[in-house]
């Protein structure tokens, strides 16, 4: 959020007299009570427009190549700290889920140091893993670090014009950053946020990797997100950051320059294709009066033709019953938008620095919007901090809805949620990330009068009850016996959790920590969620296979039973907007066990291809009767790419009645050099194809 040195009880009035003037323009406009309202909300394009071409830089051009910047004014966040709206308490009747007193967490290896201190005060933490990278960003840097061993290989500011964006003309004054690693075009995907308030321009910052390797070429932009309501020019805070094939969306609350109004929440959604390439994007802009704080979803799937998003914060109404969920309908070249309130427990949003710390002193922990979002396989999970009616507790709650074909067909639901809540503590600042077979983790912070700040975790296999997480586990506690200065403390704004594309049940995490001299420092964590018990897998080798896409097929339906560098190889062939592609699918039988005690389904397959090459499984499912795509992994020539799938809960639809399951195995090697020039042909290799049956013991 936005950075400047200001007192902190003239910073609340200002955001108070902000959220009480935004209440009676509601009220003014007659608008109807959003809890109550089940109704499909449209919103027009505000506007269609062509951004400017990116400005390809590379890596080489910042010499030294790790630079870590420090401010020496402490630069402190406008965040909202609002006195909440005496409204009506809507109670449903739906509860949330709680603890489960078992342990989930496995494998915990504190990885290596993120970004330190730079001055900006929180440091909004949140990194991307790559192959054979990570990302890391705060307020305002951004690092590279070498996966596997650590290393740093690049750290640089983002601001200013001898920073990251100053090709593009970045000011002094650079914040809120997130990114992303998109497995589809194997492209790292980062944005800033650029505001000069004299000047009163508002812009995004945006950079894109040209491949996986972020020590390389990067595609950066600025883009204007100002947009003027009621005549109030406004500027853009807080943003979400997510995609699909087809587009990214980027969220943010609009906020008046002289904080006497709000506009809401601006969507903004910029062709993706043009961005690979380093064009000119399309850009489609929304504008939803009512909301505030949205987050929106990584879609990793390379045929979803959806975009979700959600908010907890409607017309600043702080006790609610619903979470508002949008749908970005997208094709290549268009994209439209809808919202739908969904029902769920009740909640309390906190008016902010409510979380004791030690040495007397209370952290932010940003009232009840969403912090980050992630979709998996027709699921939408997400996450905030809730309270009491006297403010005396944080928790964590998160959810899990049923996205199905909305918004083609059916509606969004809950399908899940719960809360983290541990008696004598403060839990807050959380974040959520979902691996491929559905199992789930939540890091969050807790704190009371005697903790400074520890990063917790919790986590749920797929398969345990609905609604619960585990007992919570230590991460890391801060290191000196106090954080920040007497009184009020930014903490956060925000933290991440996200997978490895090359093992999707190894969850990585950032969070932040205090230092002994009362400053923040950043850790990068990763760690497992335990395996689920009570059943043995049974491995099925295909018995019929195909060509699915492609010019030729070479080899038989042996070839794929077993690992022993024997192929089946397709040749690739050029599949129109997607570049060159091959796939071929298999079909096995679950025979000699009873389908009534399948209990989970896996898929192992290996397999090779050029560098640049995506690998996707997808599963036959068997009520829409469609393919459903389930992973993508990058591949490699060599080494035979091992991916590995596991589902622990709704398996079921990928077997029929009689036991029968297919997968496709499908490839593509994308467009990636600007003009958009065909890529070469290639062979798409699979060495083993193997689907597992987790049959419950006796």
């Amino acid at each position: 959020m936005m950075f400047k040195a200001i007192h902190v009880s003239s910073r609340v009035v200002a955001w108070s007299v902000l959220a009480t003037a935004l209440a009676a323009s509601a009220a003014a406009q007659g608008r109807p009570d959003i809890r109550q309202d089940t109704q499909t909300i449209k919103f027009p394009v505000l506007a269609e427009t062509v951004g400017p071409r990116a400005v390809a830089e590379s890596t080489s051009r910042f010499w030294p190549p790790i630079v870590e910047t420090y401010t020496p004014i402490r630069r402190e966040p406008k965040n909202p700290s609002f006195t909440r709206r005496n409204v009506d308490f809507v109670d449903n009747g739906l509860r949330p889920g709680g603890l489960l007193p078992i342990k989930r967490i496995d494998d915990i290896q504190t990885r290596f140091p993120g970004i330190d201190q730079t001055g900006y005060v929180p440091p909004d933490p949140t990194i991307a893993v790559g192959p054979n990278h990570v990302v890391a960003t705060v307020n305002s840097s951004l690092a590279f670090f070498n996966k596997h061993t650590g290393q740093r290989l690049f750290q640089q500011g983002a601001e200013g014009p001898t920073g990251w964006f100053g090709s593009v003309g970045a000011g002094t004054f650079v914040f809120d950053p997130k990114v992303f690693y998109d497995q589809v075009s194997q492209r790292f995907f980062m944005v800033f946020l650029d505001l000069d308030e004299a000047a009163r321009t508002s812009s995004f910052l945006i950079a894109v990797s040209d491949d996986q390797d972020p020590m390389g070429t990067w595609y950066k932009w600025k883009i204007d997100n100002e947009l003027t309501i009621g005549g109030k020019e406004m500027w853009l805070d807080y943003p979400g950051w997510g995609h699909n094939k087809d587009f990214v969306i980027c969220a943010g609350d609009m906020i008046a320059y002289d904080f006497t109004a709000s506009g809401g929440q601006q969507f903004m959604a910029l062709s993706k294709a043009q961005m690979l390439s380093g064009g000119a994007p399309t850009i489609f802009k929304f504008n939803d009066p009512q909301g505030w704080g949205s987050q929106v979803a990584a879609m990793q799937s390379e045929t979803a033709n959806v975009v979700y998003a959600a908010t907890t914060v409607i017309d600043f109404k702080f006790t609610n019953s619903v979470v508002r969920m949008y749908a970005f309908s997208t094709t290549p070249s268009t994209v439209s938008m809808i919202a739908r309130d969904v029902p769920v427990p009740p909640y309390i949003s906190a008016t902010g620095y409510i979380a004791e710390s030690a040495g007397g002193r209370l952290l932010d922990t940003v009232f009840g919007n969403l912090f980050n979002a992630v979709w998996r396989d027709g699921k939408f999970y997400t996450v905030h901090t809730t309270t009491n009616t006297a403010e005396t507790e944080a928790n964590v709650r998160w959810y899990a809805f049923d996205t199905s074909d909305w918004p083609v067909t059916g509606t969004p639901s809950l399908w899940q949620s719960g809360e983290i809540r541990t008696p004598g503590f403060y839990n807050f600042m959380p974040a959520i990330g979902v691996s491929g077979n559905g199992d789930v983790s939540v890091l969050y912070t807790r704190s009371n009068a005697g903790t400074v700040a520890d990063m917790m975790l919790a986590g749920r296999r797929a398969n345990d009850p609905l609604g619960t997480m585990s007992e919570p586990v230590l991460l890391k506690s801060s290191l000196g016996t106090t954080y920040g200065f007497p009184g009020f403390n930014r903490w956060g704004d925000y933290f991440m959790v996200t997978t490895d594309p090359e093992d999707d049940q190894v969850f990585w995490g950032v969070g932040q920590l205090g230092k002994t001299n009362g400053d923040w420092t950043t850790e990068i964590f990763t760690w497992k969620i335990s395996d689920a018990a009570g059943f043995d897998f049974v491995d099925f080798a295909p018995y019929n296979m195909g060509m699915y896409f492609g010019r030729g097929i070479n080899g038989s339906v042996g070839d794929a039973a077993s690992s022993e560098d024997i192929f089946v190889r397709v040749a690739s062939r050029s599949g129109g907007r997607v570049g060159q592609v091959a796939a071929v699918e298999f079909d096995y039988k679950f025979e000699g066990y009873d389908l009534a005690g399948l209990q989970a389904l896996q898929v192992r397959v290996e397999a090779n291809g050029p560098t640049g090459t995506t690998m996707m499984l997808y599963l036959w499912d068997y009520n829409s009767n469609r393919y459903v795509h389930i992973k993508s992994s990058p591949l490699r020539p060599t080494d035979d790419n091992e991916v590995i799938y596991s589902n622990k809960t709704d398996f079921a639809r990928f077997v029929s009645g009689t036991g029968d399951v297919k997968v496709l195995v499908r490839s593509v090697r994308p467009y990636r050099q600007q003009g958009r020039v065909l890529p070469s042909p290639y062979t798409l290799e699979v060495d083993q194809a193997i689907v597992g049956g987790g049959f419950a013991t006796p």
